[in-house]
């Protein structure tokens, strides 16, 4: 009874360790769920330190489990983590399958194209943004042009020119708007 008590005391698995038999008690409280997490703490650790050529994954995934089974985390995973044992294999099977069939590059290539097709889709609101705001001044200067000419004989033809001018240059813009938000629109797949 020692072993069981050291176990239950060292990893925090509460009052109900004590009760239970030994075998039960190493094999689905503490070989099962240290397993799992030692590999979920690997992958976490490697994808933290990707791109880093440091090759002390190991020792970061040690100290991390021992974090954990110090401050008593440890009991609560554990009681979960043989629950869902199933779900896990799975999981792990389902990921192990899709990784042979579809290339892990792939993947990574997809995720790249789904990122600048939001980058697009953003890329269109803002020039539909900025036309909105091209079309407003347009209707701002073409009132200029009619308080202008309802001055009668007090109009000013050079003013109106210039106002003018400016209608032309914003429908020209507004124009190049539009071809651009055509041509975007053409890159996202319906």
């Amino acid at each position: 009874m020692a072993i069981q008590e050291i176990i239950c005391a060292l990893f925090k698995l509460g009052a109900s360790c004590y009760s239970m038999p030994i075998d039960e008690l190493l094999i689905e409280y503490l070989l099962v769920p240290s397993v799992i997490l030692i590999i979920f703490l690997f992958m976490v650790v490697k994808s933290f330190l990707r791109g880093i050529n440091l090759k002390i994954d190991a020792i970061l995934t040690v100290v991390s489990y021992i974090v954990i089974v110090y401050t008593g985390i440890y009991g609560t995973i554990a009681s979960f983590s043989f629950s869902f044992l199933v779900l896990f294999l799975l999981i792990g099977f389902g990921v192990f399958i899709i990784t042979r069939i579809i290339p892990i590059e792939w993947i990574a290539g997809v995720g790249k194209i789904a990122r600048r097709l939001g980058e697009k889709q953003y890329d269109i609101i803002i020039l539909k943004d900025r036309k909105e705001v091209l079309e407003r001044e347009k209707e701002r200067i073409n009132e200029l042009i009619e308080d202008e000419r309802a001055k009668g004989k007090n109009m000013d033809q050079t003013k109106i020119e210039a106002y003018r001018s400016m209608r032309d240059q914003l429908d020209k813009e507004i124009d190049l708007l539009d071809k651009q938000i055509k041509r975007a629109e053409k890159l996202i797949p319906k």
